[in-house]
């Protein structure tokens, strides 16, 4: 079976922020999903797998654009040979990170609808599905699609289990006959060979962060019967930036300088807002200063 293996697409109408201004977003999606059905019809493959997060968040999903994710994901079905999306529901597809919450979420729509089938509920499938709140699994099928977060060696924020670093999760978490992992969640992609077991994890198609000016956005063509994996670049269209946080860095630390430089005598509420209006309103440039103060808070 060959299969084009992604995650975290995280579907979302309203552009990301370190997008720039002039960039039409929903046709950025759209050139992107193309792509990628492009590829899966190139590479000939079976099927696709998505391991969770297909949309950035369980509400607030348009009617207008939800129909057009399923015509973005139609498309991509139709270029495999089997006209399939085998998903999993990543912790953003779902309420509170429950599978147990699925009827509530456009996730679940689109499984109705027929546009992907979810590993989790069939088990007829040659998949096994481990959930993003699971934390062990046994399983009789050798493959399978996960949304956990993984690393390869050094940590990419502080806390972070220990088992989310990829051999101690092949080793603590999965049973031995897995033979592949496909996963999700962490937007860093890498495959690696853990023992006899290949992990894919797949990373985010789409830069969401400004801290990812310089990421390189991939599919991954796997192939379960020679157990081989072929990363193909997805292109970029534009360049995103990070201005934003510099400016925002910089209204922090002129707002703490003068809330520093106040003295006054005032009544404290539980408002954090109505505090900072009652302390500025016997300044003479009290609307600069709460106009400063309001961008701080956006």
């Amino acid at each position: 079976m060959k299969l084009l293996c992604t995650a975290d697409i995280h579907l979302k109408e309203k552009k990301p922020e370190c997008r720039l201004a002039e960039e039409d977003w929903l046709q950025v999606i759209e050139q992107k999903m193309a792509c990628i059905g492009e590829i899966a019809s190139d590479a000939n493959v079976d099927a696709v797998v998505i391991a969770g997060d297909v949309f950035d968040g369980w509400r607030g999903v348009s009617f207008e654009f939800f129909n057009r994710c399923v015509v973005w994901l139609n498309y991509i079905k139709a270029n495999t040979k089997d006209k399939k999306i085998y998903t999993i529901a990543g912790n953003h597809d779902l309420p509170e990170h429950l599978y147990e919450q699925i009827s509530r979420t456009p996730y679940q729509a689109m499984c109705v609808s027929g546009v992907f089938t979810d590993i989790y509920a069939d088990d007829t499938l040659p998949f096994t599905c481990m959930a993003y709140t699971d934390q062990r699994i046994t399983a009789s099928k050798d493959i399978l699609v996960a949304h956990k977060g993984l690393y390869l060696e050094n940590k990419i924020f502080p806390g972070v289990s220990e088992n989310a670093q990829v051999g101690n999760f092949v080793k603590n978490c999965i049973p031995p006959n897995v033979r592949l992992v496909i996963a999700g969640d962490f937007h860093k992609p890498f495959t690696t060979t853990i023992g006899s077991t290949l992990v894919v994890n797949c990373g985010s198609i789409f830069r969401l962060r400004a801290d990812q000016c310089e990421f390189q956005p991939v599919v991954h063509i796997v192939d379960t019967d020679m157990m081989t994996v072929v990363s193909k670049k997805l292109p970029l269209s534009n360049p995103i930036r990070r201005d934003y946080i510099d400016d925002r860095n910089d209204r922090k630390e002129e707002l703490n300088e003068i809330i520093g430089s106040i003295d006054g005598d005032f009544e404290i509420t539980l408002n954090y807002r109505d505090n900072f209006k009652k302390l500025t309103e016997a300044l003479p440039n009290r609307s600069v200063i709460n106009s400063i103060f309001e961008r701080t808070l956006q």
